[in-house]
């Protein structure tokens, strides 16, 4: 105390040098001081001493990404899609003018010292990032007051970037070429990916565009950016900005009106404590067909025997059974899922051994066997590892469970674990080169006039082996004006030819490709009638008869559908044919439609093993 008393004196004629004077009531009130100073917390800051204004920038705590939006004026109702909740690290550049008090700040300034203050204040923002630039520090306040750095800007630090722009590589618009039906609205999202590989939901963060807002316009509502509002038939082009860098995509405003929503699977079960991903299929007055299964609004009704998330996703509870729902505002289906309570026996993973070329991604997928005898797919459950991750990477987060990846020549064991059980696959990363791929769709080189289609290509390896390689492959067209090339999609624009051109790991593939017009006049089924047995599945074609005697695959573009989802359902693949999966015993019709045609074949559902064509 004699020590502290000395000091006191000491700055007391500091102040005096200065100009000041002390007097024995001043030394005094410094006794005082020592014994009955005001309540400070661990960083020093004093009871009832309020940041300043503009100190901090606001910081967004998000929403559940699971809450859906109100019904909008287009009369559809869409789920929200997730607000990015920013980490201490992160800030958003948002700010409320009439908000009177934010968080202050500390910069990387050392404290600064107050002499007329009894103590060191220093305001410390314990939320929000520091100033990049510690030049930009405000100086000491002369009034007397406590010492606060100014506020934050997030577009101007010192570097010259924000926490949202800095180290931002690349901007994606999500959904790619989307669908949306006139006088109806659907949720947009933009997705950052930075220099470290990470992503971020930017969707608030970038500006919207159309380039024809008579057609379609982007607007915000409540705070929330990228909705789309569809006002007009036709073609626009949607466009998310930030910084130097910009994503767009192309969005079809169509008349057709979803006419039938079908869950597949038609009457789901799913074991006690497993989860089972549920499609929402919509049928639209053309007989086309759309998974919507992120846009409908999704329900139980009885939430304590199993939940749905806003994707479908359905989680098992307790045993019992539950309708699920998908909703459009007027249009609605529904399924019975059934909750079983059969237990894990054991787990798998296909394939369970593997040569994969480096460099080369190759989804695993783990099977769960239960004690009632059915097998479910837990690959999105799992907890996948590699034991040597400089050889084998394995994804383990959302859309990449169980994506193994070559890093580095050698082995390495992939690991599934789920429910207290796992199973592993051996993994050789080998040095196979790729010698040449072959471009399989369009099939035969050939489009009709406005036709879209996901490219598909098959690698060939230096070690025999065949690989799906289409989404590595950078495409471009010779004539965009006949034959449009966006990412992995083409359009046929125009009657006329161009040629397709692939380009992966100094290997080009070409693919000449002729655009035709035609009236379709009629479509055929293969096989028909049919037979599959009871949990197996069987291959579907179908094939359009056009004016002129020419005929076309409409497999992959025709709209799939059955009479009884209850007898079996139908699934359109891309780049496959269709496959129809058998669930109980009876008969039903599947049926195929495109451009206003329509087919239909007979299918018996029997008992029988190996009964009807192969999958």
């Amino acid at each position: 105390m004699t020590l502290l008393r000395v000091g006191l004196l000491a700055l007391a004629i500091a102040v005096i040098g200065c100009g000041g004077h002390v007097t024995d009531d001043d030394a005094a009130d410094a006794d005082s001081a020592l014994d009955s100073s005001p309540d400070r917390d661990a960083v020093g800051v004093s009871d009832g001493v309020l940041p300043r204004d503009g100190d901090a920038s606001a910081i967004d705590v998000g929403s559940d990404a699971r809450d859906m939006s109100s019904v909008d004026g287009g009369g559809d109702r869409r789920p929200e899609a997730p607000i990015d909740t920013r980490d201490a690290n992160a800030t958003s550049d948002t700010r409320d003018a009439d908000i009177s008090s934010d968080i202050a700040d500390a910069s990387d300034e050392e404290p600064s010292v107050d002499i007329h203050a009894d103590v060191h204040d220093v305001s410390v923002d314990t939320d929000g990032p520091r100033d990049r630039d510690a030049a930009d520090a405000a100086p000491p306040d002369e009034g007397g007051g406590d010492v606060a750095p100014p506020p934050f800007d997030a577009d101007a630090g010192g570097d010259g970037c924000s926490a949202v722009t800095c180290d931002l590589v690349a901007l994606s618009v999500f959904p790619p070429s989307p669908t949306i039906i006139a006088r109806t609205t659907r949720w947009m999202q933009a997705t950052g990916t930075y220099f470290d590989g990470s992503t971020r939901d930017l969707t608030n963060d970038v500006v919207w565009s159309t380039s024809q807002p008579q057609i379609a316009l982007m607007s915000t509502v409540a705070g929330r950016g990228g909705l789309l509002t569809a006002m007009n038939t036709g073609t626009v082009t949607v466009t998310a900005e930030i910084a130097t860098l910009s994503a767009s995509t192309v969005v079809e405003v169509s008349v057709n009106e979803p006419r039938i929503i079908q869950i597949r699977p038609s009457v789901p079960s799913l074991a006690q404590g497993t989860q089972r991903q549920l499609t929402a299929m919509v049928t639209f007055s053309d007989g086309s067909q759309a998974d919507w299964s992120s846009v409908l609004t999704w329900s139980s009704s009885a939430p304590a025997v199993a939940t749905v998330s806003a994707e479908g996703i359905a989680a098992g509870l307790t045993p019992g059974t539950t309708t699920i729902t998908a909703a459009l505002v007027w249009l609605t289906g529904s399924t019975t899922l059934t909750v079983t309570p059969a237990t894990l026996s054991s787990i798998s993973i296909t394939p369970a051994t593997l040569s994969l070329p480096l460099g080369l991604v190759q989804p695993l997928r783990a099977v769960g066997l239960f004690s009632d005898g059915t097998m479910q797919d837990l690959t999105a459950q799992a907890t996948w590892s590699s034991s040597d991750l400089a050889r084998v990477t394995v994804g383990d987060g959302l859309g990449t469970k169980g994506k193994i990846t070559g890093a580095a020549l050698g082995s390495a064991t992939v690991t599934a674990a789920f429910g207290g059980m796992s199973a592993t696959a051996a993994i050789d990363v080998s040095a196979a080169v790729l010698q040449s791929f072959a471009i399989l769709y369009p099939p035969g080189g050939r489009l009709m006039l406005s036709m879209e289609m996901l490219l598909a290509s098959h690698g060939s390896y230096s070690d025999g082996s065949t690989r799906e390689i289409t989404d590595l492959i950078t495409w471009m067209s010779s004539d965009p004006s006949v034959l449009e090339v966006s990412g992995q999609r083409i359009f046929a624009r125009r009657e006329g030819q161009a040629h397709v051109t692939g380009t992966y790991a100094g290997v080009q593939g070409i693919l000449f490709v002729g655009v035709f017009a035609g009236a379709l006049e009629s479509i055929e089924i293969r096989p028909s009638p049919a037979v599959v047995a009871r949990g197996a599945s069987a291959s579907f074609y179908a094939t359009g008869n056009y004016t002129g005697g020419t005929t076309y695959d409409l497999t992959w573009f025709g709209g799939w559908n059955t009479v009884d989802d209850n007898v079996a359902w139908v699934q359109s693949v891309p780049a496959s044919p269709a496959r129809l999966w058998g669930v109980n015993v009876g008969t039903t019709n599947v049926s195929v439609a495109w451009a206003g045609i329509a087919a239909s074949s007979v299918v018996n559902v029997t008992t029988t093993a190996d009964a009807g064509p192969g999958p």
